[in-house]
């Protein structure tokens, strides 16, 4: 059987909106509070591995790396936009 994805950056992005969207379902406070933190987290690493990419000339750092980091950074966002508008999750404000 021929796979039909070559990349694995949209099934690990896939997968982590199924496990953004459980949260969100399960419980709103920890959902929030588990994006907000992943996000910054991640953002911290690719902003620092970005810099350390500029500064050193031969890291052998693949582009994959790169593209999984901006996956992770993208799909809690997109999870809480989809629990938000589509799901209709209301934060009780």
């Amino acid at each position: 059987m021929k796979a039909y994805f070559k990349s694995p950056v949209i099934e690990i992005f896939l997968a982590q909106i199924i496990i953004y969207l459980i949260l969100w379902l399960s419980d709103n406070y920890l959902a929030t509070l588990v994006s907000v933190l992943f996000t910054f987290i991640f953002m911290a690493i690719l902003i620092i591995s970005l810099i350390s990419e500029w500064l050193s000339e031969t890291t052998p750092v693949p582009r994959k790396y790169f593209e999984i980091l901006i996956v992770t950074i993208l799909a809690p966002i997109v999870s809480a936009i989809i629990a938000v508008t589509v799901i209709g999750i209301n934060f009780g404000i």
